[in-house]
């Protein structure tokens, strides 16, 4: 279980990257990297985040269904190259409407894992 200490970090950790590029690491690998996931495959990238967007205890309806999303995709899907693994993410966590970047999911990651995170400083 994520402390709430640690929760902000990857936040705003996951802030950063949105503002910045992923350079050489694909979307997996550095959602990886950040969360500090134990299991960095794709379907441990999604527990993970899951976990970070749900921790146990109370949660708003939103991040509960967002999270329940993420561990829903887990389920019967071969995620097979890297492209598919960002849509995937990006339809559970912004939606089907539009394409979406890659700033716009990572801002609404953290914006679920850490609620009004960037008004703590």
């Amino acid at each position: 279980m994520a402390s709430r200490y640690e929760r902000k970090r990857i936040a705003d950790e996951l802030r950063l990257t949105a503002a910045d590029s992923l350079g050489s690491e694909t979307l997996q690998k550095a959602l990886a990297r950040v969360t500090s996931a134990k299991d960095t495959s794709w379907r441990g990238v999604l527990r993970r985040l899951a976990e970070l967007i749900e921790p146990p205890g109370p949660s708003n309806e939103e991040r509960h269904d967002v999270a329940t999303d993420i561990r829903t995709t887990m389920v019967g899907r071969w995620i097979r190259y890297k492209e598919q693994f960002f849509d995937e993410l990006a339809e559970v966590a912004v939606g089907y409407e539009d394409h979406h970047e890659f700033d716009v999911v990572a801002e609404r990651l953290a914006d679920l894992i850490d609620p009004g995170g960037e008004d703590d400083d």
